[in-house]
């Protein structure tokens, strides 16, 4: 076979002794760039002599090779003169054409249900503020003004804050500005509540649940107080999350696993069991059961947030009835003085189903163990851990005991092996 070396041009012999069989192939990238093999010369049907259609097939992979040539100068040229062209202006769009690009995006379509509630009545008021003002003239001193605005509820500030730099981001890495000015807004510090349950409200308010009929807040009440999750994913703990004594779920917003071992608390699976069997009784024998532990006695379907939180509230008005002077607790509540008569009192009205999760928090922090264990059980990272205990002031005359009782271990242990335990200066 003619041995010929031209870029892309293969040889193939023919069929039973016809003439050679000529091909223009090229390489995988110079075909995603459109580029077809094809037989060449395109006339070779017509060409009866070997040396004719040889010297054919070689002039046609030659022009070929020279269109792909120019073609590889012509994208090397483009891309040199847009190296050395000036950036594209900066969008005109709107803030409201942002919000509206947002909700578009993965990133809104990855959040949670209830956080997208959340963000829509943040959203809602950035779209008062400046639906109509371009993106690009929005600066850090105009962020900071909208804060200032909202002062008077910091909370709210700090929402708002919060889902403007998030929206911004999405504009800066979308390509609509250069620099996010609401990258370090300065946000207003919210007052730490310290509210935790006292054991004795827990008791209460499951009592008064269970004489209303509405076991099933009770039950929510008695296991978060110790398993400190988020109140829709105890909402939404499916009964197939129970297994061989423990509840094994992953929390929704974080995806945490978490296993959290109600059989070691006779309280807990006893109460669990309760449950069950009331359920069972309610769809009748061997009927199957809701998909959830947590179920809605006069719907038997999964409670809806809302409608949890109004029945909660129902339950906690009758509970204050049984404990008309509060519960005593052993620490000091944040922005009170000692000599206020009522310092050292929690009122049923003050609790809310969110400050389960921090209860079971401390106490399991008051039990001596450590943020590593107890982020094993509430799915909070370990920093996360730390600063509720600290976010929420909560330093009990338990943990103080416990501090106090490791120094007193540690001192007796000096001693004891002759050494003084403290050393006097001359």
């Amino acid at each position: 076979m003619t041995q010929i070396r031209i870029r892309h041009l293969v040889i193939f012999p023919g069929a039973r002794g016809a003439s050679l069989r000529y091909f223009w192939q090229p390489s995988s990238k110079l075909r995603a760039l459109g580029w077809r093999p094809m037989r060449v010369p395109a006339d070779w049907a017509h060409i009866t002599d070997p040396a004719l259609l040889e010297a054919a097939a070689i002039a046609a992979a030659q022009d070929l090779n020279a269109k792909v040539d120019a073609s590889r100068e012509a994208l090397v040229d483009a891309a040199a003169l847009a190296s050395v062209r000036p950036p594209p202006p900066l969008s005109a769009r709107t803030l409201h054409e942002l919000i509206v690009d947002y909700k578009a995006s993965r990133g809104w379509r990855d959040l949670m249900p209830k956080s997208q509630r959340g963000y829509n009545q943040c959203l809602a008021r950035l779209e008062a503020w400046g639906g109509d003002v371009p993106v690009r003239v929005i600066t850090a001193a105009r962020v900071q003004t909208l804060i200032e605005n909202l002062r008077a509820t910091p909370a709210v500030a700090n929402a708002v804050a919060r889902v403007l730099r998030l929206l911004l981001e999405h504009a800066r890495r979308g390509g609509w500005i250069t620099i996010n000015p609401a990258l370090r807004p300065n946000l207003s510090g919210t007052a730490p509540t310290g509210l935790i349950w006292p054991r004795g409200a827990v008791d209460v308010f499951v009592a008064a649940a269970d004489r209303l009929g509405r076991h099933s807040i009770g039950t929510a009440v008695l296991l978060n107080e110790w398993l400190g999750q988020r109140e829709g994913d105890i909402l939404r703990m499916p009964r197939q999350a129970f297994r061989n004594g423990s509840l094994v779920l992953n929390q929704s917003k974080t995806g945490a696993g978490v296993v959290l071992p109600i059989h070691l608390v006779d309280r807990l699976i006893g109460r669990y069991q309760q449950e069950e069997a009331r359920q069972q009784s309610r769809v009748g024998l061997g009927a199957p059961l809701p998909f959830t532990v947590v179920v809605n006695e006069t719907t038997g379907l999964p409670y809806k947030e809302d409608n949890f939180r109004h029945l909660f509230a129902e339950v906690r008005a009758v509970a204050a009835l049984d404990a008309p002077h509060g519960f005593e607790v052993d620490h000091l509540m944040p922005g009170r003085s000692a000599s206020d008569p009522h310092a050292f009192v929690v009122r049923m009205e003050q609790l809310t189903f969110m400050s389960l999760r921090h209860t079971a928090v401390t106490r399991l922090a008051e039990a001596g163990a450590e943020n590593s264990l107890i982020a094993t059980v509430t799915g909070h990272s370990q920093a996360t851990v730390q600063s509720i205990i600290e976010r929420y002031m909560v330093r009990t005359a338990k943990m103080a005991a416990l501090a106090f009782g490791k120094r007193v271990d540690a001192e007796s242990t000096t001693q004891a092996r002759g050494k003084p335990a403290t050393e006097n200066i001359a």
